[in-house]
């Protein structure tokens, strides 16, 4: 897989050059070059998961990586196919960093607008107690007791969910502000860059893009269906926290079950490597068959004698 890898990246650094030598955008340059970004980083997810001991991984992180697995070959497949389009991994690409960009957006001004509601409750909180040490002649507060009332009025806050609330203790408005200058607006630039360059990508392809993406349908297409149903059941069945999950001991990985994600792993890495091959090839000749190999087939089961 190292040498497969290699081979992609080296035609991938080849396409860059030759694109920037000829100042294209990035929305301008041929389909082509998606082929090889995309089987390029699918193979190094490979290379990386395949060099850790998979075998004897924990059940969490085994169905967590198989499920990614089968996303991944899913795209690599669809790269590797002269039929289909590699532009739609590109319109995908845009699509997840700019949904990325929205969802931390939203976020930051929803914090930003529970911190700007927090500042006047919080000054009220101190005069309130103000005014009752002034009724019982004990107008000053010492060091120690402001500290309790400021923790007392944080904890009070702490049911709901906030990532800034507590360094902005004391300083709620002036801390909004800084989120809304400092925090927030790096992340309003990127995603107006991202917007020209999905304008522009959509002058290219006359179209405006997909705002969702079926995956069930799209492994449909790669004859994928059945595996990708069979995988995200079992490893939904065993990430999510469900009363089947909580109560019973279905969310533990049988030995049988950790050996048909082991097998399927093996085997989908040699279908990946042909359809890899067959794309350096530039779709030139039939789509070469590598076979198995031993170690595959050490997984199986031996007939008892």
């Amino acid at each position: 897989m190292q040498i497969a890898t290699r081979a992609i990246s080296d035609k991938r650094v080849a396409l860059e050059n030759e694109y920037y030598s000829r100042n294209l955008k990035i929305w301008e340059v041929p389909a082509l070059y998606w082929r090889f970004v995309g089987v390029h980083d699918g193979l190094s997810k490979f290379l990386e998961f395949c060099s850790e001991d998979i075998a004897n991984v924990d059940n969490l992180s085994l169905t967590q990586k198989a499920r990614y697995f089968c996303d991944s070959i899913m795209w690599v497949k669809h790269l590797c196919d002269p039929k289909k389009d590699p532009l739609e991994y590109y319109e995908h690409l845009l699509r997840g960093k700019s949904f990325h960009y929205e969802t931390v957006i939203e976020h930051l001004q929803n914090e930003i607008d529970q911190l700007k509601q927090i500042q006047p409750l919080f000054s009220l909180m101190l005069f309130k107690q103000a005014t009752r040490r002034v009724k019982l002649g004990k107008p000053r507060l010492g060091e120690a007791e402001i500290e309790k009332l400021i923790d007392d009025f944080d904890k009070s806050l702490s049911k709901s969910f906030s990532i800034y609330r507590k360094p902005a203790i004391g300083n709620y408005e002036l801390y909004a502000q800084i989120v809304e200058d400092e925090i927030i607006l790096p992340y309003k630039e990127d995603l107006a860059k991202l917007e020209n360059e999905i304008k522009q990508f959509e002058g290219v392809i006359n179209r405006k893009i997909r705002r969702k993406h079926n995956s069930a349908e799209f492994a449909k297409s790669l004859q994928m269906k059945a595996e990708y149903e069979f995988l995200f059941r079992l490893a939904s069945q065993h990430l999510h926290a469900t009363p089947v999950s909580m109560s019973t001991e279905m969310r533990s990985i049988s030995n049988s079950e950790r050996l048909i994600f082991l097998e399927y792993i093996r085997a989908k890495i040699y279908d990946v490597l042909s359809s890899s091959l067959y794309l350096q090839l530039g779709f030139r000749a039939a789509q070469p068959k590598i076979g198995l190999g031993p170690f595959f087939s050490a997984t199986r089961r031996k007939p008892k004698k």
